[in-house]
Formats: structure tokens, C-alpha cells, sequence
């Protein structure tokens, strides 16, 4: 088992990590009865790390890597610099921020017809 695989167990909440083995299912899943969530879900998740497959394995290993990387100082500050616009200038159009957001296509005709943002009303749900 690698370091990554083992941060990633013992540093996600287990909520999170059953949402993450019901979107990528692994033997490894299996080792924790999700329906009663234990405190700690870490240890048998990683007992059951020895019994996967090469390229489970090996799956397993990247996103551990990619979600290590997303979560640590270095990457929260990179995704709040995507996000607050800051690595792409301090001016951003809408059509920006829909290219950001990944909003479909269709949703690009209104900002077309509309670049100004007086109109736009965003909620702030805070």
C-alpha cells in the first residue's frame, strides 16, 4: 500500500469515502459495513488495500494521489484561485465564468444578448 492510499483513509470523513466507493467500486469497499459506520473506517480499509488487484491497485493509488494533492494548503489555494477568478485577472465576463462553471452551451445565448450584469442576479446563500 502507498502513503497516498493511507492518507487518503485516515484524513477523509466516512461519509465521504463511502460516497467515493459508490461512485468506484472496489473490493476494498467491502471491508466496512457502510449501513453502521464505525468511527474509525480507515483500519479495515486499509487491511483490505493487501488483497486488491494490480490495477485496482493502481486505480486506488491515482485518485488517492489527485485527491491528496486537491486537499493539501498547495491545492486548496490553487482551486480558491480558479474559483475567486484570481489566476485569470481580476476582470472576468460572464461567458468566463459559465466556461468556468462548465455550464452547458445552452445557457451561452443569454449572456450573448446580455453582457450587462445589472440584469443578472446571483443569491447568495450565506
Amino acid at each position: 500500500m502507498t502513503a497516498n492510499i493511507a492518507k487518503f483513509f485516515r484524513h477523509t470523513p466516512a461519509i465521504s469515502l463511502e460516497k467515493y466507493f459508490l461512485k468506484f467500486p472496489s473490493p476494498v469497499s467491502e471491508a466496512v459495513d457502510w449501513s453502521d459506520l464505525p468511527l474509525n473506517v480507515s483500519k479495515p480499509l486499509i487491511m483490505a488495500v493487501d488483497d486488491l488487484t494490480e490495477d485496482d491497485l493502481a486505480m486506488l493509488n491515482t485518485n488517492s494521489e489527485r485527491i491528496n494533492e486537491m486537499t493539501d494548503e498547495i491545492g486548496q489555494d490553487a482551486l480558491m484561485a480558479v474559483l475567486c477568478g484570481k489566476s485569470i485577472g481580476s476582470e472576468i465576463t460572464l461567458s468566463g465564468m459559465i466556461s468556468l462553471a462548465d455550464i452547458p452551451p445552452v445557457m451561452r445565448p443569454a449572456d450573448e444578448r446580455s453582457q450587462n450584469f445589472s440584469d443578472i442576479r446571483f443569491i447568495d446563500y450565506a
